[in-house]
């Protein structure tokens, strides 16, 4: 019976030891680091839109995507203005038409369509009549 005691205090003692050789590689992977993880993530910069107004009327100006439609903002008579395009429609996979509605007006100047990534500046020039 003595070799039978002996053979399972050092089965456990065997399990044990394993049981902790694996526990402390385990917990010595998960805490290292790479150089890599203290750099913050590049933010993309925001593709704009920049128009310049030639007309006598203010222009609520529109981007375009397939069947979604969102208005960027104003831009008074005879002035120019930027406007940031939300980051959805800085995709080149789809691209944008600009849309320039008069207020009071029936004519709307449709651009053609224009494949933008984020940080470009797509320029629209609306000319006088």
């Amino acid at each position: 019976m003595a070799y039978g005691r002996s053979a399972t205090v050092v089965q456990r003692c065997s399990k044990a030891a394993f049981m902790a050789a694996l526990f402390a590689s385990a917990s010595s992977c998960a805490s290292v680091r790479h150089p890599s993880d203290d750099i913050p993530a590049p933010s993309a910069t925001p593709a704009t839109v920049h128009v310049e107004n030639g007309r006598y009327a203010d222009l609520i100006i529109m981007v375009l995507r397939a069947s979604e439609q969102v208005q960027l903002g104003t831009v008074n008579s005879e002035s120019s203005a930027t406007f940031a395009l939300p980051a959805a429609f800085a995709n080149p996979a789809a691209p944008i038409r600009l849309v320039a509605a008069p207020i009071g007006g029936q004519a709307l100047p449709i651009s053609e369509e224009v494949t933008v990534y984020p940080g470009d500046r797509v320029n629209l020039v609306i000319t006088p009549y």
